[in-house]
């Protein structure tokens, strides 16, 4: 008996089973038919996979670029903040350097202060740079350096030099203060006097 050409198109593992059972009641049927349908169903399941990995693929995707995307801003953010609190720091240090310049040029507390009865450090008798003065504030830097900062009304660490050397007790001097030839952080403020009938540079350098 011949069989009529039937329709066996596959859509679904359904539609495999339904023709697979229509297959076994009609020997006459070659095994091509199936092999397709298997096949068929094969395919659908690459493609289920392919579509699930791609699926995953981009889920990656748009985890590692939020990553990128936190790590950058929070990198921004960071690097704000870094430069305001180093923009600050700066100032702060500066603003000392220049509160040490006013106190070293004038005459200091009470006038003609000694280490006795010192209030404020100045170096100044009229206009000019008091030698005494000079020798004692240098005497007090080698004998208690934390208390003339205190004197100088200053948190950090200082050292002062003169564009000319001075000279003290006959001796050539290049600073005074605590000298550190690597800070971590380092300004200079630069202040004019007349030292020895000469115009002079006073350095201040401020450190931390």
């Amino acid at each position: 008996m011949k069989i009529k050409k039937m329709n066996l198109k596959v859509h679904s593992s359904f539609g495999c089973k339904r023709n697979l059972s229509r297959i076994s009641r009609h020997r006459e049927l070659q095994p091509s038919t199936i092999l397709f349908c298997s096949r068929n169903n094969l395919s659908l399941k690459e493609k289920f996979l392919d579509l699930k990995k791609g699926q995953a693929w981009s889920f990656d995707v748009m985890v590692a670029a939020g990553i990128f995307i936190i790590a950058l801003v929070s990198f921004y953010f960071y690097a704000l903040n870094y430069n305001s609190e180093s923009d600050n720091f700066y100032k702060s240090l500066v603003q000392e350097g220049n509160v040490i310049g006013e106190n070293l040029l004038s005459s200091g507390s009470p006038n003609n202060w000694t280490t006795v009865n010192v209030i404020k450090i100045g170096l100044l008798t009229g206009n000019e740079i008091d030698d005494e003065k000079l020798e004692t504030f240098y005497n007090l830097s080698l004998t208690d350096y934390q208390r003339e900062k205190k004197l100088l009304n200053t948190k950090y660490d200082f050292y002062i030099n003169f564009s000319q050397p001075m000279v003290i007790n006959g001796n050539n001097v290049n600073l005074i203060g605590n000298y550190n030839p690597n800070p971590e952080n380092l300004i200079r403020v630069s202040r004019f006097a007349i030292y020895k009938n000469t115009p002079t540079t006073i350095y201040i350098h401020v450190w931390e």
